[in-house]
């Protein structure tokens, strides 16, 4: 075997090695922030009409369903919106109490997210403030 064949090989098992590392440090930074999102649902206005009388429970906007999984309670929470490309469009936030352990819903109504991407398909809470007046912030 010729000596570039085992540099490209090698080259090739490192740069695996490294999107290794690196998605499982995303991963470890995701499973450290005090937030778990449960899911998101996104109903877009369908020509121009908002939500009537015979479709009540389709409201246009943003829904997050999401879980406070830290020992503290939370008072505020700011989610990052982005599209199925992870396109950033735009952050929403939602101030309430949200004790330990329990699972939230919160609309979030027809929100202007900025750009031209795709659809609303995943939120990630980038900010996190607490009762006790200390914060969280993604880092």
């Amino acid at each position: 075997m010729k000596f570039s064949a085992i540099a490209t090989i090698a080259a090739t098992f490192a740069m695996f090695a490294a999107g290794t590392t690196f998605a499982s440090s995303q991963a470890m930074m995701a499973a450290k922030a005090p937030i778990q999102v449960l899911n998101l649902q996104y109903q877009p206005i369908i020509n121009g009409v908002e939500a009537s009388e015979e479709s009540s429970d389709t409201q246009p906007g943003i829904m997050v369903t999401f879980k406070n999984v830290s020992a503290k309670p939370v008072h505020a929470v700011v989610f990052a919106i982005f599209d199925a490309a992870g396109n950033q469009l735009g952050t929403v936030s939602r101030h309430g109490t949200f004790s330990p352990g329990v699972q939230i819903t919160r609309y979030f109504g027809d929100v202007k997210l900025k750009g031209s991407h795709g659809n609303p398909a995943k939120a990630v809470p980038v900010e996190v403030g607490y009762k006790d007046g200390t914060q969280w912030v993604a880092k």
